[in-house]
């Protein structure tokens, strides 16, 4: 399929005058101010965005824009072509002085780029690509390494903004690819990245927490550069998911499987369920994990626990490992009703089982899609909760906040999505616990909580409310 070619015109008209803004403002005064601890945000993003919207908005007035610094306002049937922008991909790079910086953009056909341009100013390297036409750097076509090994190849990869709250994973999974590959990189941007293993420099990578204006345009090089791309489980992947595993193809099941060694933490392994428990939360049997049947008792003649500190949580390990998500955006929060399974008829947040093999950001975006069929945006891992049961069964929950989302949300087998003001969260048709850390989420503060119930009954907690992520 051929596609017009003011798209990919205009895609490079962007771009290159977004580098020239950028190098412009390189050195001045930038502005620089936070979004989060160690996520900024420079004058120079908001103007170039401003500029990339305008272009757009006078040539397709028909076409949406998702970018990353300016509101993003879909209608309730998104449009079937849509731009997505980065402005300034490599910010703090940017605003540290540090040349490693880039614009990116693309342009979705129903969800997928079909064009994309990527500009390095400093380097004065653009990267094209055309769905089916091939990816070029300066118009010289582009083609992947041809490494077949871990052990020859150089790797690179990204840490999310929130890594001062999952350090230990991150650099968990970074030390497994450091001790198996000739060399791994870090170097700020990822749409860079993904272009330079495009071109070859690199063989492989992989990153969790991005969003779709890092990922549309640099994953398009790649495909049409003949690389391969996916979901760190392996399954397809979707430019509005929120983590990318690339290679040159060789290697990526190579890469997939190094993925999956480090898939559960120490802190956080599940061991078999008890005589095919549920978990509260999503209603699902969870099978299909490995280990033993670990039920928490208190030290006092083998009894039940039914207080908080009659567990050494040191030692505690999950039955179960879920998320919960929840959106909030102008005043209102996202909310289901569940349809079947343990919790029928309760009001929760989407969420459910983390599957064998899936990290827990993939499980949360996930479970979103399954029960609502919209994609959560602006991902947070806010808090933590180590739920116990009586009857032996336990389950640790990932909590996170969306700062929105891709499309409309629909009544599906599972859930009819609900809207309330966050003032009026209807706490009494929820679970007990809720009502003590919900309210946390809205504020978008820190917490971590440990819980005792008799069925839907809770016997007792602790709820630490945690710092904010410290600056750097």
């Amino acid at each position: 399929m051929t596609y017009p070619a003011a798209w990919l015109a205009t895609a490079v008209e962007i771009v290159r005058r977004a580098g020239a803004m950028q190098l412009d403002a390189l050195g001045g005064n930038l502005q620089v101010r936070r979004k989060g601890a160690i996520d900024l945000v420079t004058a120079i993003d908001v103007e170039v965005e401003r500029m990339g919207r305008a272009v757009i908005a006078q040539r397709f007035p028909d076409h949406e824009v998702l970018a990353e610094e300016l509101g993003n306002d879909t209608g309730a049937v998104p449009a079937r072509c849509r731009w997505v922008f980065d402005p300034l991909d490599g910010t703090v790079n940017f605003a540290h002085g540090l040349p490693v910086f880039c614009s990116c953009l693309a342009l979705e056909l129903d969800r997928r780029p079909v064009v994309a341009a990527v500009f390095d100013p400093t380097r004065q390297e653009l990267f094209t690509a055309e769905r089916g036409g091939g990816a070029r750097l300066n118009d010289a076509p582009l083609r992947v390494s041809d490494t077949d090994a871990v052990l020859d190849a150089m790797l690179c990869t990204g840490f999310p903004y929130d890594v001062h709250q999952s350090a230990e994973e991150l650099v968990g999974l970074f030390g497994a690819f450091v001790a198996r590959a000739r060399a791994v990189r870090r170097l700020g941007s990822a749409a860079l990245d993904l272009c330079y293993l495009a071109a070859g420099r690199f063989d492989g990578f992989w990153e969790q927490r991005l969003h779709p204006w890092d990922m549309s345009a640099a994953s398009l090089v790649v495909e049409e550069a003949g690389g391969r791309l996916s979901r760190f489980d392996g399954a397809a992947f979707d430019t509005h998911g929120d983590e990318i595993v690339a290679s040159n193809g060789r290697l990526h099941d190579e890469l997939l499987r190094i993925i999956a060694s480090r898939a559960r933490g120490p802190a956080e392994r599940v061991s078999a369920p008890s005589n095919g428990a549920e978990s509260r939360r999503n209603g699902r049997a969870p099978g299909g994990v490995e280990g033993g049947d670990r039920r928490a008792r208190s030290g006092i003649g083998g009894r039940p626990a039914r207080r908080v500190r009659e567990i050494d949580w040191t030692a505690w390990r999950a039955v179960d490992a879920a998320t919960l998500v929840f959106a909030v955006e102008n005043g209102r929060i996202l909310l289901i009703r569940k349809k079947r399974g343990l919790g029928a008829g309760k009001i929760n947040g989407p969420g459910g089982r983390r599957e064998p093999g899936e990290s827990f950001d993939g499980c949360a975006v996930r479970e979103v899609r399954e029960e609502l069929g919209v994609t959560p945006l602006g991902l947070v891992r806010l808090g933590q909760h180590c739920f116990q049961f009586v009857d032996g069964y336990s389950t640790f929950v990932r909590v996170y906040r969306a700062s929105g989302i891709a499309g409309e949300p629909v009544e599906t087998d599972e859930a009819v999505p609900l809207w309330f003001d966050v003032e009026a969260v209807p706490f009494d048709e929820m679970w007990e616990d809720d009502r003590h850390w919900l309210p946390l989420v809205v504020e978008g503060r820190r917490f971590a909580g440990r819980w005792i119930f008799d069925g839907d009954r809770m016997l007792d907690h602790i709820l630490d409310v945690l710092p904010p992520a410290s600056a750097p």
